[in-house]
């Protein structure tokens, strides 16, 4: 039996007090082979005494499991940040430089640095067109993530990008997010 309501993307934390989840399981083998028969400490791996003790124990025995959340650590976001690698690395890369006179790049930004996240929260979820200029005329544009990303999403991925890469500006909660996502329902 497992319980797998707990874990970590399977319903919206916010407002619980805690994030992540994990999942409890109980579970009763006695098919497999030696491997996952539990017998006593002291029966010996094969033979007559282990037999008897399989046979003794056969069913009779469960085991309890629990997993907790693994969260990730400042330096290493990159390889856990799932959302920033398949909606945003393809444009401003890896590394967060971005590529010259097309996508902007997200380390040393300004706009990744500001105290308020509010003005990066309106790109992500209404996407921006930069100005066509004579050294850049096909006015790059980045396309809205508003209807991909919930507020939890956005906000982790905004987070990854303003504590990746030398910046280290504070982290950006889900509610901010969806102020924003709100805002923006509501301006014609």
């Amino acid at each position: 039996m497992m319980i797998d309501d707990f874990n970590g993307d399977n319903f919206d934390h916010s407002g619980l007090g805690f994030v992540g989840g994990g999942f409890m399981g109980a579970g009763q083998t006695g098919a497999r082979p030696i491997q996952t028969r539990p017998v006593p400490a002291a029966t010996p791996k094969w033979g007559a005494q282990w037999k008897k003790a399989t046979a003794e124990t056969y069913n009779r025995a469960f085991s309890l499991s629990t997993h907790g959340s693994s969260y990730s650590y400042r330096d290493c976001y990159l390889d856990l940040d799932t959302t920033y690698k398949d909606s945003c690395a393809a444009c401003h890369k890896d590394s967060g430089s971005g590529e010259a006179r097309l996508f902007p790049k997200l380390a040393g930004s300004a706009l990744v640095h500001s105290d308020d996240p509010t003005t990066l929260a309106h790109v992500v979820l209404n996407g921006a067109r930069a100005v066509a200029t004579d050294g850049a005329p096909t006015s790059p544009a980045m396309s809205s993530f508003d209807w991909r990303l919930n507020d939890a999403q956005v906000a982790a991925v905004l987070t990854y990008i303003r504590t990746s890469w030398g910046n280290a500006a504070p982290p950006v909660v889900a509610s901010a997010v969806a102020d924003r996502r709100s805002s923006l329902a509501t301006t014609p």
